[in-house]
């Protein structure tokens, strides 16, 4: 009697033996791009939706917002960026970390401030939410000054959309 075995056990041996001779440098050599996605895009209009309570991941994500702006120009595209901060978010910029913090937040609160300049310095439109700066206790005149205060985040996100931006929500 042979011994059963589930299927995708059996399967995974079939890959393995169909890719056993296959050379990986053909694919590790190519560098990855965007072309079927960007087949005849020549403007990329990103609307970033930035709701996050971790200083940390705001500050990795701040910095993947400028590597997809650098991406898009690097495949000739020409980037349009819009980011709103909503929530609790706002507590981390103003170039400190919130109290009480954690050691990992007052590192995250400068690097969140330098990314803010440079994504500003890169042109995009960095809006934050008053309703969320009084929700959180965020007087406006502390938050960093390339940001610009509004009056709702989630009225700019629809003017935004109506206004052909794509949302790109990070929370």
């Amino acid at each position: 009697m042979t011994p059963h075995r589930p299927l995708p056990l059996l399967a995974l041996g079939a890959l393995l033996a169909l890719t056993a001779g296959t050379p990986l440098t053909a694919r590790a050599s190519a560098t990855p791009g965007n072309a079927d996605a960007l087949r005849g895009v020549t403007s990329g209009k990103g609307l970033f939706l930035v709701d996050l309570a971790d200083g940390p991941k705001i500050a990795m994500y701040l910095k993947l917002i400028a590597g997809s702006y650098d991406g898009l120009r690097a495949q000739g595209v020409a980037p349009d960026f819009k980011v709103v901060f909503i929530g609790p978010t706002v507590r981390f910029l103003t170039g400190e970390a919130p109290a009480p913090s954690r050691a990992a937040d007052r590192a995250a609160a400068v690097e969140i401030a330098a990314a803010v300049r440079e994504l500003k310095r890169r042109g995009a439109a960095l809006e934050v939410c008053t309703i969320a700066t009084k929700v959180f206790q965020v007087e406006d005149a502390r938050l960093l000054p390339e940001l610009t205060v509004v009056a709702d985040g989630f009225v700019s996100l629809i003017g935004y959309q109506a206004q052909g931006y794509h949302l790109v929500p990070i929370y």
